[in-house]
Formats: structure tokens, C-alpha cells, sequence
């Protein structure tokens, strides 16, 4: 999910920094695509970029190349130290946005929601940047925070899909099972295709003792699922439904 939700970063930077595009060399572009595509070659262009005057682009390539090598702390910190060297302030956001997602990667939660707090001081009205912290305030469990801020983004755009899965899941481990089936029939009403939802009834159904409906929706799950975490997730629930019977 992370790595789905990193690359559009970019895209946010370039809007961002628009007034600026023609400052960004064409290099950069095929840099990251290479990054992502082959990250070792990608590390090593950046590298070569960077040593005949790529400079602060340069290292960012290089930095996301590591990132997608599975290097996240490092990673991170690279992405943390050029935001400082940022030459204007979307840049600046956008760099420092990917650093707290780095660190998310790391499992550095703690550190990944104080860079991500940091991002949303210089851009409090960005709903992804938001929906990033709640992410990291849902993964290390503190899930009343998480409910603030998805509460936050459903207030701005009551139709964003990941924010009612995020926020299900929330409800989901605090208990209120009743509010996270709300949650989820919001968002399967918006996107039906969408099967993380379909993973989330079939999770509560089996919490609710529905085992037929919980199959139904776990097998949705994996017939809809793009992301193997998500097929790999809903086999394991179905394992618990058909072989425990709970």
C-alpha cells in the first residue's frame, strides 16, 4: 500500500513547483523512472548523474532508488536532509512528505509521524498528506489519533475512499463494529471494484459471526485484488472461516 501511495507523490511535487519546471533538468524524470523500474542500475545513474553536477535532483533519484532496494532508513534520512536543501517550498513539502513515508517503510513509526506532522504544519490543507499520518498513527496502534485525522479529510471530501477504509479499520480496533460496517458500505457503495473494502466486510462479518457472508466477501476480495498482500490477506482470513469455523 505504501508503495501504491509513494510514486503519486511525485506528481504532487511537480504540481507543486510548476512555476520552476523548467529549472528541473530532463534528466530527472528518466532518472526515477529507472529508479523504480531497475533500482540498482537506478542508484548507480544517479550516482553518475551526481558526480558531474546532477546535485540536489541527483541525489533524490538516488535516494528513492534506495528506497525501492528495500534501504528505507536510509532512504529516509537522504529524502529528510534534501528537503532542507530544497530550492522552494513545494519542493521542500513534497521531499519531506517521501521522507516521512520512508521511515513508514522502516517501520520507524515514531519518527515517520514526526516528519509527517512537520509536513502538515507547511501544508495543513493536503488531504493526502493526511491521510499518510493516519496510516502511520493507525499502524503503531494509536487509533484515536488516526480517527482525527481521517475525520479531518471525510470532513473536506466525504467521497474519499481510502479514508473510510482507513477509518473502518480504526473503528475496527477500537470495537465499534457497528461504525466500521458504516464505513465500509460507504466506500463499497462508491467503489464496488475496490477490494480492500470487500476485505474489510468479509473481516468484520467473521467478527460479527457472519461466516457465509464473511467467504462471500473474502472470495470478492481476492477475485477484485491487484496488490498480492491483499489476496495473501483475505487466504489467511478465509483459512480462519473455513478451517476453525470462526
Amino acid at each position: 500500500m505504501t508503495r501504491r501511495r509513494l510514486w503519486p507523490l511525485l506528481a504532487i511535487w511537480a504540481a507543486l513547483t510548476a512555476p520552476a519546471i523548467a529549472e528541473v533538468p530532463r534528466d530527472h524524470a528518466a532518472c526515477l523512472a529507472q529508479a523504480r523500474q531497475a533500482p540498482e542500475s537506478g542508484y548507480r545513474a544517479a550516482q553518475n548523474w551526481s558526480q558531474q553536477g546532477g546535485g540536489a535532483m541527483a541525489r533524490h533519484c538516488a535516494a528513492l532508488a534506495l528506497l525501492y532496494l528495500g534501504q528505507s532508513s536510509e532512504a529516509a534520512a537522504r529524502l529528510e536532509s534534501l528537503a532542507t536543501e530544497a530550492k522552494n517550498p513545494g519542493q521542500a513539502v513534497a521531499w519531506l512528505a517521501q521522507a516521512g513515508q520512508a521511515w513508514f517503510m522502516a517501520r520507524r513509526f515514531a519518527r515517520a509521524e514526526t516528519v509527517q506532522s512537520q509536513v502538515l504544519q507547511r501544508a495543513p490543507d493536503n488531504i493526502e498528506f493526511r491521510i499518510d499520518r493516519a496510516v502511520t498513527r493507525l499502524s503503531a496502534g494509536d487509533h484515536w489519533a488516526a480517527l482525527d485525522d481521517l475525520n479531518q479529510v471525510l470532513e473536506r471530501d466525504p467521497g474519499h475512499i481510502d479514508a473510510y477504509l482507513f477509518r473502518a479499520a480504526a473503528y475496527r480496533y477500537l470495537d465499534a463494529l457497528d461504525l466500521a460496517r458504516d464505513d465500509v458500505e460507504r466506500l463499497l457503495a462508491l467503489n464496488p471494484a475496490r477490494a480492500e473494502g470487500w476485505l474489510e466486510r468479509g473481516i468484520l462479518r467473521q467478527l460479527q459471526g457472519d461466516l457465509r457472508g464473511a467467504r462471500d466477501d473474502l472470495m470478492r476480495a481476492i477475485a477484485k485484488a491487484e496488490d498480492p498482500a491483499v489476496v495473501d490477506a483475505a487466504r489467511r482470513r478465509l483459512e480462519m472461516v473455513d478451517v476453525t469455523g470462526r
